[in-house]
């Protein structure tokens, strides 16, 4: 819309102006330019380590700065879009910003693309009103700013430990809840309430970031949600709400049978994609969709099997592009093989295939070609590379 690149754009309209030291990353000289100035990366056994500065998106991730920097940011958004003297945005962008463009917020983030805001995200044990924020991560540092316009108070918080992020989190909830201790505000009733519900209506097969998770009677009638080989007892909201737990005497699950225990799950139409969404105590997310029937070609399936990465990265692992019960999933190693995005393909023709569903990592194109005797594989802005088996 602007002519301009990306970084130039935000250089010259939003960091300059602010007086920021801001560094893109996707530009390809960068990294070795700033490489001494970005802050010392530690391991989860405190060993020092080299941060890869790469990502895959290629707009708006892996962007550097400090942490007075970022705070000028939070300081536009408490003067109403002013710093000093110098107004860079109209107090009604501001405010469009800060709004919620859908009546019924089952997504904090699908429903503000184009805003780069989460929304109502719930981060105390207080009512606290519109919660605006956004983070970032590599493989060892983490960020995020968050924001409530009706108290006019943020917090932003940097680490470069690779543990430490859950460790900033928890200091954030640590003082947002004792600034609403401190006010008198009401506490959030946060109890599951169940009520009646048709169940009958969840019944099926969703694909999911976390695999396939299917949702069934038992013999008494009541609802089952199955992930990885793990059966999770269910409650059910009147609002369609499922809350997953393990029965009894199950300890050890798989990484991703983890990511649904104990957090809650709920069916969702969304532009006439019917797609399950998970609420995790903090933030709702939208996870997949219901199976449909896929349709693979000869290509596809002659290109199934492990894509090491073409370009060296240290926070991606390469590509396993498999056929699991007929359908082809693309699973994205990002850290480790305990660490993975699974990608359920819909194929569109012998070069492109869609991420079934409808979320902030569905519904993007996944492109397959052929290069010198090798399939290159390329999602989220990452490429692999399999030779080709005659």
């Amino acid at each position: 819309v602007s002519g301009m690149k990306y970084t130039d754009f935000m250089q010259k309209y939003l960091f300059e102006p602010l007086d920021m030291e801001v560094y893109i990353m996707p530009e390809p000289e960068l990294p070795k330019q700033v490489r001494n100035r970005v802050a010392k990366s530690y391991d989860a056994n405190g060993n020092r380590q080299i941060d890869p500065l790469g990502c895959e998106l290629p707009a708006g991730a892996c962007t550097y700065t400090r942490i007075a920097d970022l705070a000028k940011i939070g300081q536009l958004f408490m003067n109403e879009g002013t710093y000093g003297n110098k107004r860079l945005y109209k107090k009604s962008t501001l405010e469009w910003m800060e709004e919620l463009p859908v009546e019924d917020e089952l997504d904090n983030e699908l429903a503000v693309i184009g805003h780069s805001l989460f929304h109502n995200k719930h981060l105390c044990e207080y009512e606290t009103g519109p919660i605006l924020g956004h983070g970032g991560a590599t493989v060892y540092h983490f960020s995020y700013f968050d924001w409530l316009p009706e108290e006019k108070v943020g917090v932003i918080a940097f680490t470069s430990f690779e543990t430490g992020r859950p460790v900033i989190q928890q200091l954030e909830k640590d003082l947002f809840n004792e600034y609403f201790r401190q006010n008198g505000s009401a506490k959030r009733d946060t109890k599951f309430k169940e009520g009646d519900y048709d169940i009958t209506s969840l019944i099926g097969k969703y694909d999911t970031l976390f695999g396939p998770v299917t949702f069934g009677l038992n013999d008494n009638g009541s609802l089952a949600v199955e992930n990885n080989g793990t059966v999770f007892k269910t409650a059910v909201s009147k609002d369609g709400w499922v809350k997953c737990t393990l029965p009894r005497g199950i300890r050890n699950l798989k990484t991703d049978a983890k990511m649904i225990k104990d957090n809650s799950l709920k069916q969702a139409v969304y532009y006439g994609h019917e797609v399950l969404i998970m609420d995790d105590g903090t933030s709702k997310t939208v996870i997949g969709c219901r199976y449909t029937e896929p349709k693979i070609n000869a290509t596809w399936l002659k290109a199934v099997g492990k894509y090491r990465p073409d370009i060296s990265n240290q926070m991606f692992y390469g590509f396993n592009l498999a056929l699991e019960n007929g359908e082809l999933v693309l699973h994205i190693r990002l850290s480790g093989d305990d660490n993975a995005l699974n990608y359920y393909l819909q194929v569109l023709n012998d070069d492109e295939a869609l991420v079934k569903g409808y979320g902030r990592n569905m519904r993007q194109t996944v492109y397959l070609k052929q290069d010198n005797g090798s399939f290159l594989l390329t999602a989220d802005g990452l490429t692999g590379r399999k030779k080709i088996k005659e």
